[in-house]
């Protein structure tokens, strides 16, 4: 039995390993989902793709949305920045600031807006992979 124990401990520590490397792993995967997510997010909104950028709203925030943005045809979006990014204590949660920057025709003046959001990894039951990054929070009144 003595000459397994070596063999048992470094079986032991190498599924130690292997199991903490595969956290590290989950979670830049994660990380990059939320990167490509907010790409996406942002590009519909600057080309004020509306229907396209409400998909990345939690359901029940998805009507608001279209419905703050319908009948905005002299709304020109000029600029949409990702101010900051930052993880909360919760791994599936991020706060989000964009700045957007804009005009409302018949007005040249560009306006700025600070747009504070927060986006929830929401998983599937169903699979081992998430469903993707959600925008929990309500889109702000705007203009």
């Amino acid at each position: 039995m003595k000459t397994y124990a070596p063999v048992l401990k470094i079986i032991t520590v190498l599924l130690f390993l292997l199991t903490s490397g595969c956290q590290t792993f989950q979670q830049v995967d994660q990380k990059t989902l939320l990167d490509e997510a907010l790409r996406e997010y942002m590009m519909y909104l600057r080309w004020q793709d509306f229907h396209d950028a409400a998909t990345f709203m939690v359901k029940e925030n998805q009507a608001a949305f279209l419905e703050d943005f319908s009948g905005k045809e002299d709304l020109n979006i000029t600029d949409l920045t990702l101010v900051n990014q930052a993880a909360t204590a919760n791994p599936n949660e991020y706060q989000v600031v964009l700045r957007l920057e804009y005009f409302l025709l018949p007005s040249n003046t560009v306006r700025t807006k600070d747009i504070h959001q927060t986006w929830v990894l929401i998983l599937d039951p169903k699979s081992i992979k998430p469903k993707g990054w959600f925008i929990a929070t309500p889109f702000p009144e705007f203009p």
